[in-house]
Parts: structure tokens; C-alpha cells; sequence
């Protein structure tokens, strides 16, 4: 075991203090890469095609939507073709796991976007990374208090209401 120092106030004396988890991957650098015939990557934080759901103190979920940007009307967004769960292990290491997913579209990797090395195959296909896949990687996790994202996502949307006039 390597020990990182040993235990302070409240602690049996000398007792080891294991080290930070050092993995080969960052979550600062994994994508979730979408294949073609629409190639494009999509980071593991909430934004335009990724919402937070089922906040907890240590762990959140991300749902993904792999139509591009732009992508026509008719398109389906869905907000279900990919969705992990990352959780924050308090060593400075946070857990990934592949969570029930539904992409109709087109298959998806998920990438570490600094070596362009695919951590897992095609999410949910037959011959590729199956639901319940897990990897550890370095990295920590700050989940947002519940409705944050979502609200993150509709005052865009306000903002293009019309204004009615009160009937009289």
C-alpha cells in the first residue's frame, strides 16, 4: 500500500492514510463521440446537448442527446441516447458508470479527447460497451443543486415568448 502520511486528530496514531487514486484517464478529457453520418463530440458537463438529473451530495447523472447542433426540426431530441452516472469518490477520483440509454440515431464512443484513445466502443451496440460498464478516472465532481440545469436550459427559451395583451 502506498501511504500518502498517516491519520491526524481523532485518529488512531500512525494509522495509514492511503494515497489519492491516480488513474491513466481525466474526466476533464473524456467525450462522448458521436459517429457518423453526423461526427461530432460532446463534453461530460451539462450544456446544450447534456442535462443533470438524479443530483445526490456525491453523484449526478448526465443525459445526452447526440443530434448535432442545428439539427433539423423533425429530429428527435430526447435527451436519452446516452446517459452515465459520475460519481465523486472523495480521493479526487470519480466513477463513470453506463446507465439505460436509447440512441436511434447513430452509435456513440466514449473518448479521452487529449489522445483520441476510445475507452469504450459503441455504447450499447451489439459488440460494443454494454449497460453497467464502469471506469474510474482523476477528476472531481461538483453536482448542481437540483433544477439548476434545467433552468439553465428554458431562460434561453423565455427569452423568445411574445408578449400577449391582457384581455379587457
Amino acid at each position: 500500500m502506498i501511504l500518502a502520511g498517516t491519520a491526524s486528530a481523532g485518529a488512531i496514531a500512525d494509522e495509514p492514510v492511503p494515497a489519492p487514486a491516480v488513474y491513466p484517464h481525466s474526466l476533464s478529457n473524456l467525450l462522448i463521440s458521436v459517429n457518423p453520418p453526423a461526427p461530432h463530440t460532446i463534453r461530460l458537463e451539462a450544456g446544450p446537448r447534456a442535462i443533470q438529473k438524479a443530483t445526490t451530495i456525491d453523484s449526478y447523472e448526465l443525459w445526452f442527446e447526440d443530434q448535432p447542433i442545428g439539427a433539423p426540426q423533425d429530429v428527435t431530441i430526447d435527451f436519452n441516447d446516452v446517459v452515465l452516472r459520475l460519481k465523486d469518490n472523495g480521493n479526487d477520483s470519480v466513477t463513470i458508470t453506463l446507465l439505460f440509454g436509447e440512441s436511434h440515431h447513430q452509435t456513440s464512443d466514449l473518448i479521452d479527447g487529449s489522445t483520441q484513445e476510445v475507452i469504450w466502443p459503441s455504447l450499447y451496440h451489439a459488440g460494443g460497451t454494454a449497460l453497467g460498464a464502469e471506469i474510474t478516472v482523476n477528476g472531481t465532481i461538483v453536482p448542481e443543486p437540483a433544477g439548476i440545469a434545467v433552468i439553465g436550459l428554458l431562460l434561453p427559451l423565455m427569452g423568445r415568448r411574445r408578449s400577449r395583451p391582457i384581455p379587457s
